[in-house]
């Protein structure tokens, strides 16, 4: 009996398990959806090649954290446990056996490509794509482990990524339509200076000109660290952006339909001068008209035309009724008239404009705080002495922390 109940319970189960075990779209499903806020990978490259044959090391995958993104290797900063999970892969980064190349533009060219292979399930919301590079500025062995002929060509072709080919951007990639912010932190200057420092443009968003620019903000040395946290600072305080919009409102007392129409099939005009519209030997030269409806039980204007006024709508609809006789009517985003407004409805009859009585306008401004993510990628060079690797972990650990104390800040 008790074999029968147990092979009863695992033909019930077993295409639970099955749907679960195919479906890794899920994760992909979860992070399409992901909260708004800030998404964080970590990578290190030194003179070898890993398992996966990435020419670096991705430190959130290798750290089998429960909140990375399973298909995107991405870690997110939306409470406290997430700050802390993402500072202990940030302590994994240490100093490698492997120095004998630095793949420098391998592992930024290896970052975008992932980028794009999971662009599809960031959240709609990712406003800004940043990658940062921390590194001795050299490069030795990209083009072998890329198949290229040429270090510095094969650089070429990551910068085009960046920045594009050309003055229209040729052969830039976008994530989702946002092109990439990437900025290149040298921790020291080496004795070839100049190589040093087109190498470091190579892999930034710097001035397109390969020649060092002292004033090239994406570019910095290990003594800026205070340009560093500025860039970081920006990147977080974006990511809450309050919006502000004005609502103009006019109220009409006792609207109606049917009735006259002038000749372009308008029973209804609102003038911002106090003058009639197209009447008289002083007529109002800021107006619009329309034909006043009630489709569906609601007031609406429709066929609006302009004189004087800005108004990019053809219609205005009810937005509030006051005991079912006075009607307010919405025209956002309206302009042009006089600021000393004055404002007056009108019907059509008998061949004229009639003034209504108990017309009034107010603007209601409004504001909304829009929430936006960022994505941003760390790339640390694994080849450098161990005295600068603790320095790029130290501030690297200062920055996660102030972007996350910065994105909670109201």
């Amino acid at each position: 009996m008790k074999r029968i109940w147990s092979a009863l319970l695992i033909a019930l189960l077993m295409p639970a398990f099955l749907v679960l075990d195919a479906c890794d779209e899920w994760d992909d499903f979860i992070a399409s959806i992901g909260p708004k806020g800030i998404y964080v990978g970590v990578v290190s490259f030194d003179g070898t090649t890993n398992g996966i044959n990435k020419g670096y090391t991705d430190l959130v995958e290798q750290s089998r954290m429960s909140n990375a993104l399973s298909s995107q290797k991405l870690m997110y900063l939306g409470k406290q446990q997430d700050l802390d999970d993402l500072l202990y892969v940030l302590g994994s980064y240490r100093r490698s056996s492997k120095t004998d190349t630095t793949p420098l533009y391998y592992a930024v060219n290896g970052v975008i490509n992932d980028m794009e292979g999971y662009k599809q399930w960031l959240p709609k919301s990712v406003d800004n794509v940043t990658i940062v590079s921390f590194t001795a500025g050299r490069d030795q062995g990209s083009n072998s482990l890329a198949g290229e002929a040429n270090n510095n060509d094969y650089g070429d072709k990551v910068k085009k990524k960046i920045r594009g080919g050309n003055a229209s951007g040729s052969g830039q990639i976008d994530i989702n339509g946002i092109t990439i912010d990437a900025y290149a932190v040298a921790v020291k200057l080496s004795s070839n200076e100049d190589e040093q420092k087109k190498t470091l443009n190579r892999v930034s968003s710097g001035d397109w000109d390969t020649a060092w620019n002292a004033d090239n903000p994406y570019v910095m040395i290990q003594s800026d660290w205070t340009g560093i946290s500025n860039v970081f600072k920006g990147i977080a305080s974006g990511l809450n952006s309050v919006k502000y919009s004005s609502d103009y409102v006019v109220t009409v007392a006792g609207p109606s339909v049917g009735g006259d129409e002038d000749s372009d099939n308008c029973n209804f005009a609102i003038s911002f001068d106090g003058k009639k519209p197209l009447d008289g030997s002083n007529p109002s030269g800021y107006f619009l008209k329309g034909k006043m409806e009630q489709p569906g039980g609601k007031w609406k204007i429709t066929g609006i035309e302009k004189t004087g006024v800005t108004y990019s709508k053809t219609e205005a609809v009810e937005v509030r009724r006051h005991h079912g006789v006075k009607v307010d009517f919405s025209f956002p985003g309206i302009g042009g008239f006089p600021a000393n407004e004055n404002v007056k409805a009108y019907t059509y009859g008998s061949s004229q404009w009639n003034e209504m009585t108990g017309t009034g306008a107010a603007t209601r401004n409004k504001t909304r705080t829009e929430q936006k993510s960022a994505v941003i990628y760390l790339v640390l060079d694994a080849t450098l002495p161990a005295a600068d690797i603790d320095k790029i972990r130290d501030a690297s650990k200062a920055f996660i922390n102030e972007m996350y104390d910065l994105s909670k800040a109201k």
